[in-house]
């Protein structure tokens, strides 16, 4: 595996910041912006970002009023079931809007890269699937910066780029268990304070859920090693049941109906 720099074009003249503990409050964090409904979760957020700062935790934005960011952080600390001794994880990788089709996904994603170099790390880890899902990167995208799969479950798959010899191959913690067949018993909608969208929507699957006659319960994670043992291969949330995902992704009422029939 590895990394080759390419040329990139910018389409505004705005800057990279990298938050920290004294940066936090001057900064949106690019999720779920000016929505109220997610205020919950964004004040969570920073709550949350502010405690793992200290951990090596990377939040790096681009300054403008969009969702232009990455946010990685050592294996070891990271809040994903991803087991990868040496390795900087990826939390969320995230270009949208008129702010896509500029080059700075590939800047954020060089700039880990640089990063896990100048720390001593093997590579750099992201979590995908065989193709583009809903909160998770493309893998297509990911091929083209010199990301190669290392492991996968169901349709998952986690993509790593080596920058140093040495270490073993990134995998799936053993937790990240794909529903093959449908399972009985209670749902249970786990999720961290890591994404913001969480507070609220994962209340409201659970609700939706509910609706259809099926038990739910909502479990918010708040220790990195729960985090680090969830079905989900994303690890911010997960819909599931008996141990298994159901889902990895947050949706409407609708899509949780249809999902369950």
């Amino acid at each position: 595996m590895g990394h080759k720099a390419r040329p990139v074009t910018s389409g505004t003249t705005a800057g990279f910041v990298t938050l920290d503990a004294d940066s936090l409050d001057q900064h949106h964090i690019c999720c779920a912006l000016g929505d109220p409904k997610h205020a919950t979760g964004v004040a969570q957020k920073k709550e949350w970002l502010r405690e793992r700062f200290a951990e090596g935790l990377v939040f790096r934005m681009l300054d403008v009023r969009g969702k232009v960011f990455i946010e990685y952080a050592p294996a070891e600390t990271a809040w994903r079931p991803v087991v990868a001794p040496g390795w900087l994880v990826v939390h969320c990788l995230w270009v949208s809007g008129r702010f896509a089709g500029h080059g700075y996904g590939r800047q954020l994603v060089e700039y880990a890269l640089d990063d896990a170099r100048n720390r001593g790390k093997y590579g750099l880890v992201v979590a995908a699937a065989r193709r583009k899902r809903p909160f998770l990167s493309d893998p297509r995208f990911l091929a083209r910066l010199g990301f190669e799969a290392c492991d996968r479950r169901g349709e998952f798959v986690l993509f790593a780029n080596r920058v140093a010899d040495g270490g073993a191959a990134p995998q799936f913690a053993p937790s990240v268990q794909i529903a093959d067949a449908p399972p009985r018993g209670p749902f249970v909608a786990r999720h961290t304070a890591q994404c913001p969208f969480n507070a609220h929507w994962a209340e409201d699957m659970a609700a939706a859920v509910r609706d259809q006659g099926y038990d739910c319960r909502v479990e918010a994670l708040t220790r990195r090693r729960d985090a680090q043992a969830v079905a989900s291969p994303l690890g911010a949330f997960g819909l599931e049941q008996q141990g298994r995902l159901v889902t990895h992704h947050l949706g409407t009422r609708g899509a949780v109906a249809r999902l369950l029939k």
